[in-house]
């Protein structure tokens, strides 16, 4: 199974994936994220289903674009979306096998410009994403946390910590999410994509364990439940006084039935 989040940030995107390939007998690492750009404009983007079909989307991808290049257009936002969704229209048509790409765009032109979309060969259609997407089978966990941990307005720096805990998690809990985490993220500051480093996947994770939101989410277990322990405390402390009080008053009639004997 693979894992693939993208993330839009205030001044940028944060695209991360897991690295494991390989069925239940071989399992081996693969860099699931792809690049391409030129001066206008670049793109990140990572796809979930057959490995060998995913690489038969990005060479069409990479193809149709150096046509484009050769013939030196402008950068078009538009443009570039009907590109992409051709060649998940290719894939389709040539292999009848379904995968989903999360896909990050940014174009040079005035500073910067941002953009996050889902798609999918099935369909052949990007779907565009204001705050977050991520692609794969078993999403929930993912899902419930990006929906309580993640807006828009956060930086690009805290993107990339939060993509590294969700994939830390999905890693955790999501069955054939394994290996290494890589992170690529770009800035309007930047203007390019960059990797997080080993060194600094290693610092978030060390602080942002999972062991600590299982703790999180434990106390708040726990503590939710306080109400009903304490109705259940004096409901068991009631029982027990008329328990007592049963047993004071069965002994007070043998002490009666001793003394009339």
């Amino acid at each position: 199974m693979t894992f693939i989040l993208g993330l839009k940030c205030a001044n940028g995107l944060v695209l991360s994936a897991d690295s494991l390939e390989g069925d239940t007998v071989i399992k081996r690492s693969r860099n699931k994220l792809e690049l391409i750009s030129d001066s206008h404009w670049s793109a990140c983007w990572g796809g979930s289903g057959s490995a060998d079909i995913i690489d038969k989307f990005s060479d069409k991808l990479r193809q149709t674009v150096e046509i484009e290049l050769r013939q030196r257009r402008p950068y078009d936002r538009n443009r570039i979306e009907l590109l992409v969704e051709t060649c998940l229209k290719f894939i389709k048509k040539q292999y009848q096998q379904r995968i989903e790409i999360a896909l990050g765009l940014f174009g040079r032109k005035n500073g910067g410009e941002t953009h996050l979309y889902r798609g999918s060969s099935e369909t052949a259609c990007l779907s565009l994403e204001k705050e977050y997407c991520c692609v794969g089978m078993d999403l929930s966990i993912a899902e419930f946390v990006l929906k309580n941990s993640h807006l828009s307005s956060y930086r690009v720096s805290r993107g990339e910590r939060l993509a590294v805990f969700v994939t830390a998690l999905m890693k955790e809990y999501a069955d054939g999410v394994e290996k290494e985490t890589r992170v690529l993220s770009i800035s309007h500051e930047s203007m390019k994509w960059k990797p997080l480093l080993d060194r600094e996947l290693e610092q978030i994770e060390k602080h942002n364990p999972i062991r600590a939101f299982e703790n999180a989410v434990a106390r708040y277990f726990i503590d939710s439940e306080q109400p009903y322990l304490k109705a259940w405390m004096e409901e068991m402390n009631q029982e027990e006084l008329t328990q007592k009080s049963k047993q004071r008053a069965i002994l007070r009639r043998q002490l009666v039935s001793r003394k009339s004997e």
